[in-house]
């Protein structure tokens, strides 16, 4: 299982996190805290992501994509994964750019 930090407007993926992560999100922003760190640490936040246009989406182990690319490529409709292959080939152009490792997440 996974939670995805999904946009409200379209559908594209902001994070996919493991289940057992802690997500805080609400009209003040983003907190999470891995489960590998003391719960009382935050390991991010973001201010600019909150429930006005954020939403915490649940996937299955069996419904998660092979490799995740983040924001503004991968989009999860709650049915089937999609990409932006136009986004993606703009990263793969950059010598820098390394390509995500497959997930492994529970």
């Amino acid at each position: 299982m996974a939670q995805l930090i999904r946009r409200k407007e379209d559908n594209m993926v902001l994070f996919m996190l493991d289940n057992l992560d802690t997500i805080e999100l609400d009209s003040d922003g983003l907190s999470i805290n891995l489960c590998s760190t003391p719960r009382r640490q935050v390991d991010l936040t973001a201010f600019h992501v909150t429930t006005a246009n954020y939403e915490i989406v649940s996937v299955a182990k069996e419904h998660l994509p092979h490799r995740f690319y983040g924001e503004e490529v991968d989009e999860w409709d709650g049915t089937t994964w999609t990409q932006d292959a136009d986004v993606l080939t703009g990263f793969r152009a950059n010598d820098s750019w390394q390509e995500p490792l497959p997930h492994n997440l529970v």
